[in-house]
């Protein structure tokens, strides 16, 4: 009697838990009787394509989760922003009126497509070396 077996954890949603604990025991019958917790994971929360954790969908940094990688996204990181047009483009697939699915996706690929050029020609400037200046 009072004997846990445990599997996960209580405080981990994410995962499943379970729990038996031996409630009584009738040595007369050979019975016991137990208390079962079977309790299935929750589903990570998405946001467009990718499951999120941490602060990153209120830009305080975090992790993604997409398909099988794990990227860590930095406080501020300008991915973040990347990331949103992604969801706009993810999230149109699931609306039914086809102009604004498509405006939507248009939108969301413009919106990649500028950020992607912006973040080029922000960075090019760090992998050139200075011209060399002929006497």
């Amino acid at each position: 009697k009072g004997d846990v077996f445990e599997k996960g954890s209580a405080s981990s949603p994410f995962q499943r838990w379970v729990r038996v604990e031996v409630t009584d025991i009738d040595t007369g019958s050979d019975t016991a009787t137990v208390h079962v917790i079977d309790r299935p994971p929750d589903r990570v929360p998405e946001v467009g394509p990718a499951s999120v954790f941490g602060g990153v969908e209120v830009d305080g940094g975090g992790f993604i989760i997409l398909g099988t990688k794990v990227i860590k996204v930095p406080p501020r990181s300008p991915v973040l922003k990347m990331l949103d047009h992604l969801a706009t483009v993810a999230s149109a697939e699931s609306v039914e009126i086809p102009a604004v699915r498509d405006t939507m996706r248009r939108e969301g690929f413009n919106a990649l497509a500028a950020g992607a050029a912006s973040a080029t020609e922000r960075w090019s400037g760090y992998h050139e070396p200075a011209a060399r200046e002929e006497s």
